[in-house]
């Protein structure tokens, strides 16, 4: 069962499959669904604010400059086509947060611009419409008055809506001013641009943040409800709903309590309230987070529509929900809504607080995205700010297909975006990014399609290199057995060649005259050395290459061998570096062949004692094997050795040749003729050059 699993797993089929699925998994993001590219950079000036909007509904957007100094009179100019139609100039300084929008208000097709600004303590909301040359305003009204606080104004402006309240034809806007340290103003307001007048919602200690429009009641009005902080910046007893606490408030078109506001916690707790409607049944979820030391839970809280607590659910792990906020997909029909956590994690909640369904964004930083219509498809794509801050992370409706753009700037400061429309060419997306400002280019990618028929090529091109690679392997395999079947043919015949057929004979018939002449200690010896001999032989005759040591051995063996059957009528000598390592392989019989042919044809035919001597030595690259004898030399041996048929020595270089084709070490040696000091023969050496593959050992 095991093997039949391995098979099945090493099978190429199987391998394609699965380096496939790794090659396809680290390929770049050239195929997702949607693509996002930066077609244009450049720098700004810090007090300038590029916008664009299609102000005359023509197909165009017009470029909006703001010029905020920061010591006064700020202003705007108007380009359409590039070419400027109109500059309009204000008092004081732009509102912090929010502080234009562009609301067709009179419904004549052109938007006008609207502008909050601070002058001295005022705040003042001025309506121009830049297509009406020479008309300085339509509209300025007074707002609500702003405290300073370190040097600086003290609010954030946050617009939210543009109904039509009172079904005039005219439409309104509604926007919420808060503070940080100071005590006011800390209020949703609605504007009448047509009868030019505020409604201000009851003062209060604590303000709704980024507030939200939604029909609660199914009034056929939109109320307003929105994020709440327990700071713990106005703790006076005489005003209502101070900040020492959190409150659900939602206001309806008069700027009134739709429900009187109900509190949650205490100081450092905070609150995010999102209006619900799943199945025609309208809810307010609250996200409740407690940031400090008090035992106080984080939960999830549902409410009907006149603030009746329905259900709740605890959420016991603080890490993950200390940055996390609600949002909705359709922010008109609110029928879904979502949990953001700080690990990346999106999980859609139901009317039971169940999670419905989980999406992973983990590059993500947990940071209200920014929702915005980037290809003009009818649904918002929502923009989040990257994880390293190094860049944006633009996502469908749903959160799907995310793409990255990255930028070289960190991203410390929120960027402003806006849609540049051009006609039917196709829309660019623009953001700032303090100073820098990018044209962004998202659409459909026209190689996701093609996504497919790739990844088939990619596992037909890994298969057929796996085919190929398996082809090749087996053809080396099949080589290497025919190499060594053909080396070890070679060594047999060598064997069957050189062997002297008298050898063996001589052997028994000298073990016979041992055990005759009572000399058994001899004998046993001798026929050691023969059966060791013999059984090397028999055991390594498949081998095509053995260990220097046993090479070595099996000469040694030879030699007594040999010195035995000839009564002793040479010395040998064998000396082996330190630094050879006697592990390493060398063909069979390499040693044998030289030191066989020194006895044979040089020695046996001296009539005064020989001698052998057998060295091996190495280097960083080479090990030098030297066997010299002082016999009769190879000239005078070949008239001792008329009837050898001299095949010893080209059996070798067929041998050494497929040995250097097996495994890649060229084998090569020396035969070199010694003379006496009277130039007459003095025997032979051979000097034999093994290239190592393994480091020497150390002497």
């Amino acid at each position: 069962m095991i093997k039949r699993g391995l098979n099945i797993l090493i099978h190429p089929l199987t391998l394609s499959l699965l380096i496939s699925c790794i090659i396809i998994s680290l390929l770049p993001p050239v195929f997702n669904k949607y693509k996002a590219k930066i077609n244009e950079t450049r720098k700004i000036h810090e007090p300038e604010i590029f916008s664009y909007y299609d102000l005359d509904s023509d197909g165009f957007s017009e470029e909006i400059l703001y010029y905020g100094p920061p010591d006064n009179y700020p202003s705007l100019i108007v380009r359409n086509k590039g070419k400027i139609i109109d500059q309009k100039n204000f008092e004081g300084v732009f509102t912090p947060g929010d502080f234009f929008i562009y609301c067709d208000y009179n419904s004549d097709s052109i938007a006008e611009i609207f502008v909050l600004t601070i002058k001295n303590d005022s705040i003042i909301l001025t309506g121009v419409n830049p297509y009406k040359v020479g008309e300085t305003h339509f509209i300025k009204l007074f707002i609500d008055k702003c405290s300073m606080y370190d040097g600086r104004y003290d609010c954030h402006a946050h617009f939210c809506d543009s109904p039509d309240t009172d079904e005039n034809g005219y439409k309104e806007l509604v926007f919420g001013i808060n503070t940080g340290r100071s005590k006011q103003p800390r209020n949703l307001y609605l504007v009448d641009i047509f009868n030019d007048t505020v409604i201000k919602s009851p003062v209060s200690g604590t303000a709704i943040h980024i507030p939200v429009a939604f029909d609660i009641n199914n009034d056929g009005y939109n109320e307003y409800m929105g994020k709440s902080c327990a700071h713990g910046n106005f703790y006076r007893d005489s005003i209502d709903y101070p900040d020492t606490h959190a409150w659900l408030m939602v206001l309806d078109r008069k700027m009134n309590f739709l429900f009187e506001p109900k509190k949650f916690g205490q100081y450092k707790t905070i609150i995010d309230v999102k209006p619900f409607r799943p199945f025609k049944t309208n809810y307010l979820i609250v996200l409740q987070k407690h940031q400090g030391t008090e035992n106080i839970d984080n939960k999830l809280i549902l409410f009907d529509s006149n603030g009746n607590e329905i259900k709740e659910r605890l959420l016991e792990d603080f890490s993950v929900i200390e940055n996390s906020f609600l949002m909705s997909r359709d922010k008109v029909r609110c029928n879904d809504l979502y949990l953001f956590l700080n690990n990346g994690q999106i999980e859609q909640i139901d009317s039971n607080l169940n999670i419905v369904s989980k999406i992973s964004l983990p590059d993500i930083q947990n940071v209200r995205p920014f929702r915005i219509d980037a290809d003009l498809d009818g649904l918002d794509e929502f923009v989040f700010t990257a994880q390293d801050k190094q860049g944006l992370i633009i996502t469908r409706n749903d959160f799907t297909f995310p793409v990255k753009l990255e930028f070289i700037n960190n991203m410390n400061v929120w960027p402003y975006f806006s849609i540049k429309r051009q006609g039917y060419e196709k829309p660019k997306l623009y953001t700032q990014i303090g100073g820098q400002s990018f044209i962004i280019e998202y659409s459909k990618n026209p190689l996701h399609p093609l996504k497919y028929f790739i990844w088939i090529g990619i596992y037909v091109g890994v298969f057929f290199f796996l085919f190929l690679l398996q082809k090749v392997q087996q053809i080396r395999a099949k080589h290497k057995y025919e190499t060594e079947k053909k080396i070890a043919e070679l060594q047999l015949k060598y064997v069957k060649t050189q062997t002297d057929p008298h050898f063996t004979l001589n052997i028994i018939n000298s073990l016979g005259t041992l055990f005759y002449q009572n000399d058994p200690d001899k004998a046993n010896y001798i026929f050691g050395k023969y059966a060791q001999m013999l059984r090397n032989t028999i055991l390594r005759s498949d081998d095509i290459s053995i260990s220097l040591s046993e090479e070595i051995e099996y000469v040694e063996n030879f030699l007594d061998l040999e010195k035995f059957s000839l009564n002793n009528k040479f010395d040998y000598k064998i000396e082996i570096a330190k630094n050879v390592n006697q592990d390493n392989k060398v063909p069979k019989m390499l040693l044998h062949t030289f030191v066989q042919n020194a006895i044979k044809h040089g020695i046996r035919h001296l009539k005064t004692k020989g001698e052998l001597n057998i060295s091996l030595e190495a280097s960083n690259k080479n090990y030098i094997f030297t066997i010299s004898d002082n016999g009769v030399g190879r000239i005078k041996a070949k008239e001792y050795s008329k009837l050898s048929t001299g095949k010893g020595l080209k059996i070798l270089d067929q041998i050494l040749e497929l040995y250097y084709n097996l495994e890649g070490i060229k084998i090569k040696y020396d035969i070199v003729d010694l003379y006496d000091n009277f130039g007459d023969p003095a025997g032979t050496k051979v000097i034999i050059n093994v290239p190592v593959k393994i480091n020497v050992s150390p002497g």
